[in-house]
């Protein structure tokens, strides 16, 4: 599958657990402090297992997208340099803040359980993505690729309900 079918299919299906724009916000809010101090308590376990795992977002969405996945690298690095800013207690905290956060947002403006409950692989590495391409579009990076998957997403949403 080429790497642009593939992001798209994994984009339709993360749109279709986000179509509430208040939902988003929330995601836009809390996914990025969920992977800072997701890194953050990696790194209190294992530095390596830190290095790895943000390598590996960097690796992974360079070859989804190579714009977005290359300017989000550069947050990735950023989180990573700074990951010792906050204590570990204050990682756990914000991690779990942020967790309850964005559930009760599905619960309560998306009406819907989220998309981890059906792909936790997926959800966890598409959503910093995700977020930062529909952040890029606002700006006019493939704008017409990103209201495409909204469509489709919104498709998809119907034929679940």
């Amino acid at each position: 599958m080429d790497n642009i079918e593939n992001l798209e299919e994994k984009l339709i299906f993360y749109e279709s657990y986000h179509h509430n724009f208040y939902n988003k916000l929330v995601h836009i809010f809390f996914v990025p402090i969920l992977l800072y101090t997701g890194i953050a308590i990696v790194d209190d376990i294992s530095n390596y297992a830190a290095i790895i795992g943000t390598l590996f977002y960097s690796w992974y969405y360079i070859n989804l997208d190579k714009v977005g996945g290359l300017s989000y690298s550069v947050i990735l690095y950023i989180m990573y340099y700074y990951r010792d800013l906050i204590t570990i207690s204050e990682a756990f905290s914000l991690h779990i803040i942020s967790w309850i956060a964005q559930i009760l947002s599905h619960k309560y403006l998306e009406g819907r359980a989220p998309a981890l409950m059906d792909s936790f692989f997926t959800s966890i590495t598409i959503a910093p993505l995700y977020i930062w391409l529909e952040l890029l579009s606002w700006f006019g990076y493939k704008t017409l690729f990103i209201d495409n998957i909204y469509i489709q997403g919104g498709k998809k949403l119907e034929k679940i309900e």
